[in-house]
């Protein structure tokens, strides 16, 4: 099954998130005129997948949700944590469940969204919204405790005056 496709503003690639693992639609140049026409795209894909015995793969093969941050890195929501991937090495740093703040606290990635300040927020099926602050490497958690309607967040967009638009199951 595929559970969503997206399109990175910056790099341009195709994602494709689905029940076997992350693919990246492979473009090469039209040899013609020299450009990467997405509507020239060839059938080739790069496929990731979870491996046991290599801890910088993928955390798991079911992926809900992709997004490509500021700096061009590949944010994975998957059933069993996140995954961010830095394409210049092909590796993956995963966050898990976690006791401390250094992971989530809900393994169920459903939604990633950047806001204008870097911030990463991160949407869970049953733990609501975590913040992952980059300099700190920690989360911080917001649940139906802080406000949220639900802690089963579909998604997540920021207004032009910075204000972050949250759906859930129980509405916005």
């Amino acid at each position: 099954a595929v559970w969503s496709i997206y399109r990175a503003p910056g790099s341009g690639d195709y994602w494709i998130a689905t029940a076997n693992g992350l693919s990246k639609i492979v473009r090469f140049p039209d040899f013609k005129t020299g450009s990467q026409n997405p509507y020239r795209v060839f059938p080739v894909c790069k496929s990731y997948i979870h491996s046991i015995t290599n801890p910088n793969s993928i955390v798991n093969n079911n992926v809900w949700c992709v997004f490509e941050d500021h700096e061009r890195m590949i944010w994975i929501g998957t059933i069993d944590g996140l995954s961010v991937l830095n394409p210049s090495t092909n590796r993956f740093t995963n966050y898990n469940i976690s006791q401390d703040n250094s992971g989530l606290n809900n393994s169920v990635v459903k939604c990633i969204y950047e806001t204008s300040d870097s911030t990463m927020w991160i949407g869970t099926e049953g733990g609501g919204l975590n913040k992952y602050n980059r300099k700190t490497g920690k989360f911080t958690y917001y649940t139906k405790k802080e406000g949220l309607s639900s802690d089963i967040v579909r998604g997540i967009l920021e207004d032009k005056s910075g204000k972050l638009w949250i759906s859930s199951s129980h509405g916005i």
